[in-house]
């Protein structure tokens, strides 16, 4: 990881690391291990961010790990689209997340087939 956004303590106990990685993708560490990882990717002719995958080892998922990742995408892109690709767990994520006011900001789901 190039630049540590925050470190914090998941639901678990664990100490956990979230930054940038060097190509801008957002990345969660635990013991310098990689736990987690969102990939953005440019596209359009405007060049806007859109997060296009998002993976996190099973051990770590509904920790608060996700949340943390979200916004420091947000702190970090300002305004991004997500693709809605994610299977039922990724949606029920978002949904939960936005429940809670996190994000800050409302970004567009746009439908995989779109872009």
């Amino acid at each position: 990881m190039d630049i540590i956004h925050k470190t914090f303590t998941d639901k678990k106990g664990r100490t956990i690391d979230v930054g940038i990685d060097f190509i801008g993708n957002i990345v969660a560490e635990h013991n310098t291990e990689i736990i987690a990882t969102w990939t953005f990717d440019v596209k359009g002719e405007d060049e806007k961010e859109f997060l296009t995958d998002a993976e996190m080892e099973k051990d770590y998922e509904r920790a608060g790990i996700g949340e943390q990742m979200l916004v420091a995408a947000e702190e970090y892109f300002s305004d991004f689209f997500i693709l809605d690709k994610f299977t039922k767990i990724g949606a029920a994520f978002f949904n939960g997340c936005s429940k809670k006011g996190i994000p800050k900001f409302n970004h567009a789901i746009l439908r995989n087939d779109r872009h």
